[in-house]
């Protein structure tokens, strides 16, 4: 599957991911997952496929070759590349949510991200 400039209809980005559980690239995970008989570990890729130039380099914002920048936003851990959607990563949780990060807070409780206006109004599950 071939990265365009818009990515795929699950994120905005110019590269593909190199799965490292077969070898094959894929625009994202969940394009991989629907296409393969297993799942795709994004936690542990290490290589991106430039969506302009096809160089194949290891996971990183911006191609270090033709310099085209693979996503607004680019997580480390995650390895996520998307349009700038305020996303911040979120330790706790140990992936990737949609903010911006002021408005959301993590309930250590209920282990997860909540909107700030329910930081003491909230029932824990």
């Amino acid at each position: 599957m071939a990265a365009t400039p818009d990515g795929c209809v699950h994120y905005v980005r110019s590269c593909l991911l190199k799965a490292p559980c077969c070898g094959k690239f894929y625009v994202c995970r969940l394009c991989h997952d629907g296409e393969e008989n297993h799942q795709m570990d994004r936690f542990k890729v290490r290589e991106v496929k430039c969506g302009a130039c096809n160089t194949i380099q290891e996971a990183q914002q911006t191609c270090k070759e033709c310099a085209v920048k693979f996503g607004e936003y680019y997580c480390d851990i995650c390895h996520l590349f998307d349009k700038d959607k305020k996303q911040y990563h979120c330790q706790p949780c140990g992936i990737c949510r949609i903010g911006p990060k002021e408005k959301y807070f993590h309930c250590t409780k209920c282990n997860l991200c909540l909107v700030t206006d329910l930081k003491d109004n909230h029932k824990c599950v």
